[in-house]
């Protein structure tokens, strides 16, 4: 479909069955908090049409989601001019999601579309009351709202440079600036902008807080800088870092694509990489991260990028609910293959749910939607991972089975029921649950050989072996469990717990920390140590900041019968340890929840509740060290010394030149993310754990490294 501009699709009574501070933020600033600090009866927006909005538009719509349980019937609801009692005229209410129970039954309205006139943004903007629980003004209903959007390219900035010398100064000197196409998305004609807060106390991303809240947390400070990284490397991670990106760096690395061209979009780091190695970052779902930030610090220019990089996603999903922007895989040699190539497959771990559902909560976008429903269909569906699962065990001994699979098939059940209310999602969700509590929790050796089809004591992780994971020494008698891969269960879980009220989720939450703890991280100094969170082999050294003590979690642990512990870390685990914060995050809530923060402790530790906070901090302490190291500042062209730019002058050979800036990657991201699924693996997660610590009641306004040390350090 041809959704150069769509103005006439019209959001229907069938709905009633499915239902921060970026340098690039727009100037326009967003509107101003609404008067009512807890938004119990009001929101105001900000309403302003995007640069070169069709002439042609004459409605646009924007999406709100609600706060959960605020509203029951749209029919009370009102858009009245800022501030005061007048209606805005010609206005279109229409249900897009609902919340329901956990018997199927619609509780509340959970997003809206309104849709207006244009003309009734006569300025550079237009603020609106929308209120949920107002008799003000007549009824602003109407069967069916048009989702207006228009095409909107994701761009980078690139130039081709040299070097000058004139009267005994070196100058880089910037050629023309050109543009460079990335994906093309839609974002609605009119963008949205809330009051600072309101998008993350909806809660439609799960558990989060604004950039505003957090920063004016003292009990968050030491973590401020997880939301800092966010802001710079979700920049470099559509190559906006403030200054033209190296043209020659583009080139080999950026493919323009399209909405209908099955070609990859976005590539690594690597130079000349094959167009089939670019799909990668669309893992750990992109369209959530952005929205997340958006929610964390709302600006127009934010929220634009979300909606191209969502909207992009949802027209990449094909009928069966499959990225296709990844292409099919052989199965006999797993590489990729041109698309209907006899025997291939689409990789499922790319199927995404938790920011479509976001995504058409703000958008009302009707191809979300119906992505959104071919996703849930997949998972629920599914007959390697799911379904075995769903009965009560792997599907074989040497069979795939991994933490990111549980993660991403448990989130497209979940929020295919949130979005639709269709109880048979929430049937097989409620079925792997079922399996996932028994393979952590039970103590009984034949239930769990029942489960994992190989012999590993029962233990506080999803156990299963290396060649279900697919990694380590490919053997079906070595145990695996995820350290940092496990986290992908956090979101969809607390979802399950806030529509049930289950106490096992909790508990998989402290069992999971306690893996951690326990068995599942070493110490990383120069190389991976060997060692573990309670037995570290060195001394922490706190006046050594080139080369730290950290910890960090293992990608593959696990205890065999009699308790050896497996150790599968790499030395790039540290990698994950901004992830890693979110599992003790959500355990420390856990703990506060059943009243465990004080059960007794294990090595140093007086308490439970102290060796989760301690881990956490560690983890926390690791995280500033992995982004500390993939930033290279020595790429910012602006920082070039003279002796540098003398060394690249060669002689005023221009083609010397240029081979020199990109030998030494000069105008290349500062804030690189390769692999770039290492934004979404890194943000996605971890930025749920300001709301979590809060539930928490924990102090993190300090965090440090160093609370286990050998006997004898000073």
């Amino acid at each position: 479909m041809n959704r150069t501009l769509v103005t006439g699709i019209a959001v229907a009574v069938l709905l009633l069955v499915f239902p921060a501070a970026s340098r690039a933020g727009s100037t326009v600033p967003a509107a101003s908090a609404s008067t009512d600090a807890g938004f119990g009866s009001k929101v105001r927006v900000r309403l302003q049409l995007v640069p070169q909005a069709p002439a042609s538009v004459e409605r646009v719509s924007f999406g709100i989601p609600l706060p959960p349980g605020a509203v029951t019937d749209a029919s009370v609801m009102r858009v009245l001019q800022a501030g005061g009692a007048a209606a805005v005229g010609g206005v279109w209410i229409q249900p897009t999601l609902y919340t329901y129970d956990a018997a199927g039954a619609v509780t509340g309205i959970r997003a809206v579309l309104v849709s207006l006139p244009r003309n009734q943004i006569t300025g550079k903007f237009l603020d609106v009351d929308v209120y949920w629980q107002s008799g003000v003004g007549g009824p602003q209903t109407h069967a069916a709202v048009p989702f207006s959007a228009q095409e909107s390219w994701q761009t980078a900035k690139m130039n081709d440079r040299s070097i000058a010398f004139a009267n005994g100064v070196y100058t880089l000197v910037d050629g023309p600036t050109k543009t460079r196409q990335l994906y093309k998305g839609f974002e609605p004609v009119v963008t949205a902008s809330f009051p600072d807060g309101y998008l993350a106390y909806t809660g439609i991303l799960g558990p989060q807080i604004s950039r505003t809240q957090l920063l004016a947390n003292p009990a968050l400070a030491g973590v401020a800088f997880v939301s800092n990284e966010l802001m710079t490397f979700g920049d470099g991670a559509v190559y906006d870092e403030g200054y033209g990106v190296n043209a020659n760096y583009l080139r080999h690395t950026v493919l323009d694509a399209d909405a209908s061209n099955p070609a990859v979009y976005l590539n690594d780091d690597s130079e000349g990489a094959k167009p089939y190695n670019a799909f990668e970052g669309w893992l750990y779902d992109r369209c959530a991260t952005f929205l997340t930030a958006y929610a964390h610090a709302d600006t127009v220019e934010l929220g634009r990028r979300a909606m191209r990089t969502c909207s992009f996603y949802a027209g990449r999903i094909n009928a069966d609910g499959y990225f296709i922007g990844k292409p099919p895989i052989d199965p006999y040699t797993g590489n990729p293959v041109a698309p209907g190539s006899p025997g291939s497959y689409y990789d499922d771990k790319y199927s995404h749910v938790r920011g479509l559902y976001a995504y058409y909560a703000l958008t009302g976008d009707p191809q979300a939607r119906t992505a959104i429903r071919n996703i849930a269909k997949l998972w629920r569906d599914e007959q390697d991972f799911v379904a075995p699962y769903r009965d009560g065990h792997l599907r074989g001994v040497d069979k795939q089975w991994t933490e990111r699979l549980l993660g991403t098939s448990l989130e497209g059940l979940i929020y295919g029921y949130l979005a639709t209310g269709d109880k048979s999602y929430l049937a097989a969700f409620k079925q792997m649950f079922a399996t996932g509590y028994r393979h952590i929790s039970t103590a009984n050796q034949a239930t769990l050989d029942k489960i994992d089809l190989s012999h590993f004591p029962p233990q506080n992780c999803f156990i299963h072996n290396s060649a279900q994971h697919g990694d380590g020494a490919y053997s079906t008698t070595e145990p695996w469990c995820s350290g940092w891969m496990t986290e992908l269960v956090i979101d969809p879980l607390l979802r399950y717990q806030e529509l049930t009220g289950d106490p096992h989720v909790d508990e998989i939450f402290i069992r999971l920390a306690r893996q951690l703890r326990d068995v599942g991280t070493e110490y990383f100094s120069g190389d991976v140590l060997g060692d573990s969170f309670l037995k570290p082999s060195r001394c922490f050294d706190r006046t050594n900041k080139e080369d730290p003590r950290i910890l960090t979690p293992i990608y593959g642990s696990g205890l065999k019968i009699g308790g050896q512990r497996v150790n599968n870390g790499e030395f790039d685990d540290f990698e994950h340890c901004p992830d890693a914060t979110a599992l003790l995050a959500v355990a420390l809530r856990a703990l506060k929840n059943t009243g465990g923060a004080d059960n007794p402790g294990v090595g140093p530790f007086a308490t439970e509740g102290a060796s989760f906070l301690a881990l956490h901090n560690e983890f926390a302490f690791c995280a500033r060290y992995t982004f500390d190291y993939h930033v290279r500042t020595n790429r910012d062209p602006r920082l070039l010394s003279q002796d540098e730019l003398a060394a690249g002058y060669s002689g005023g050979n221009l083609k010397a030149q240029t081979a020199w800036l990109a030998d030494n990657k000069i105008g290349y991201p500062v804030h690189e993310t390769a692999p770039l699924r290492k934004f979404s693996w890194w943000f996605n997660t971890s930025m749920l754990q300001y709301a979590l610590l809060t539930q928490a009641g924990a102090d993190v306004s300090k965090v440090s490294g160093g609370h286990v040390n050998p006997a004898g350090c000073k």
